[in-house]
């Protein structure tokens, strides 16, 4: 079934807010893809936060308020479908 024209807007609008997210994730807090992949939204961005890093160790890094509202903005308007 073909999506509608704006529930495909929707989409594509969720999709770059995900993106974005990572990406300023990924930058915002210098985590490899694997660290920001293991957060779950239920975690609270607060100042820092420590993540399992390669071979189990763990480290302590910053996060900017630019990250906890580019993470807000993505969870905010997600689909439920």
């Amino acid at each position: 079934m073909a999506r509608s024209t704006a529930g495909a807007a929707q989409h594509q609008d969720w999709r770059g807010k995900r993106d974005l997210a990572m990406l300023t994730l990924l930058y915002g807090c210098g985590l490899r893809i694997d660290e920001a992949l293991k957060l779950n939204a239920t975690v609270a961005l607060d100042q820092s936060y420590i993540v399992d890093g390669k071979g189990s160790k763990q480290r302590m890094v910053p996060v900017l308020p630019a990250v906890t509202e580019a993470i807000a903005v993505y969870l905010n308007p997600a689909p439920t479908s």
